[in-house]
């Protein structure tokens, strides 16, 4: 008896973590913020030298084929 209450109320704060966390969706200052970031990085990237940005490029589009990849796995795993 003891296990069995034990069991449901950590079943109940997980579930409660769980709900809270879908439900915290960012502000748009939040989203803004993240944009304003991004724009930075990208002028960032704009004034290294070429080599340096061909790097980058060929490093984004292999983390980009792993995502795909991974996300494709999972699609399959879970159809």
């Amino acid at each position: 008896m003891k296990h069995l209450a034990l069991t449901l109320l950590a079943l109940s704060f997980s579930t409660a973590a769980l709900a809270a966390h879908h439900s915290n969706y960012p502000s748009a200052n939040d989203i803004s913020a993240w944009q304003a970031e991004q724009a930075a990085i990208k002028a960032a990237d704009a004034r290294l030298p070429a080599e340096r940005q061909a790097e980058i490029a060929r490093d984004n589009a292999a983390w980009q084929a792993a995502l795909l990849q991974k996300n494709q796995h999972n699609a399959g795993i879970n159809h």
